[in-house]
């Protein structure tokens, strides 16, 4: 470290003319430098989500979802599959329901259109159990308070438009 301090003593103008130099590059480096925050992403998928408060699931289905897969595969050329993840498409865990739990009926964990049918995507048995342990569990109060959070701050995401 010491002869480098020596080398700058002697020839300060080289120092000098190298310090620029690096300065320089670094700025044409940082001015050609490629940076990109949101990537183009040219993935072939379109999500649409349905939040409808107050309307049962079975209507939903009826009322809402069946008439817009009709009304995109008539109305939007190219599109190869429409899919439709809800009620009666999946495993509704009935055989994890605990039967003496006080709120069973009433939070819709498990059963047809429950949370349980909506998440699963488990290919085996056993991760549905872990999914079914998961669902169970109960949270400590701090998380719980994060999650309502988010919640609240995504809410704004899946409500539907307010009319005027």
């Amino acid at each position: 470290m010491m002869e480098l301090v020596r080398v700058a003593l002697r020839r300060p103008y080289t120092v000098a003319v190298l310090s620029l130099l690096v300065l320089l590059l670094g700025g044409l480096a940082v001015t050609r430098m490629v940076v990109d925050f949101f990537p183009k992403i040219d993935i072939p998928v379109v999500f649409v989500g349905w939040n409808y408060p107050g309307l049962s699931a079975e209507e939903m289905e009826r009322r809402v979802i069946i008439i817009s897969e009709r009304a995109y595969s008539t109305t939007v050329n190219g599109i190869e599959r429409i899919e439709s993840r809800w009620m009666g498409k999946g495993e509704p865990g009935d055989r994890y329901r605990a039967p003496n739990h006080v709120y069973a009926d009433d939070l819709d964990v498990f059963g047809r259109g429950s949370l349980f049918e909506l998440l699963c995507t488990a290919r085996t048995q056993n991760g549905e159990a872990t999914l079914a342990e998961w669902l169970q569990a109960p949270s400590p109060a701090a998380m719980t308070t994060r999650k309502a959070d988010s919640i609240s701050t995504m809410v704004w995401r899946t409500s539907p438009p307010p009319t005027c």
